[in-house]
């Protein structure tokens, strides 16, 4: 009888494991543009953001969407620099863990820090909507 409550409460705690969440960090800044100071910046340390605004906590769905898009963009090779500044180009700055990448909003990038700076961007979005 005893085998049998092992093997059940075993079978039960395999069930019951939770997921964990990525560890989020990244830095997004902007600079340059028409007015010369960017349009925005997010940092996102652990399950907090912080825009230019406010800081608000991550929802779970946007940790694991930039989770998902950070192990994509480590896997493509980053260069420090992606094209040329022409006039009134906004300045885009990536920090991810011991990476960075700089590049203007006319620069091809890979479409995996394209898709993190998009999924940053987003939740820089929904925080500077909500703050108060």
């Amino acid at each position: 009888m005893n085998v049998f409550f092992a093997v059940l409460a075993a079978a039960i705690l395999s069930c019951n494991t939770v997921a964990t969440m990525p560890d989020v960090h990244l830095k997004l800044t902007t600079d340059g543009g028409f007015t010369g100071r960017g349009v925005g910046a997010i940092t996102v340390d652990a399950s907090k953001a912080t825009t230019e605004r406010c800081t608000s906590s991550l929802t779970r769905e946007e940790l694991q969407q930039l989770g998902d898009a950070i192990a994509a963009a480590k896997k493509s090779a980053w260069k420090d620099s992606y094209g040329n500044a022409h006039p009134d180009a906004v300045q885009w700055t990536m920090e991810v863990d011991d990476r960075k990448a700089v590049w203007y909003d006319s620069s091809d990038v890979p479409k995996e820090i394209g898709a993190l700076r998009d999924a940053a961007w987003k939740v820089r979005e929904r925080v500077n909507r909500e703050c108060k």
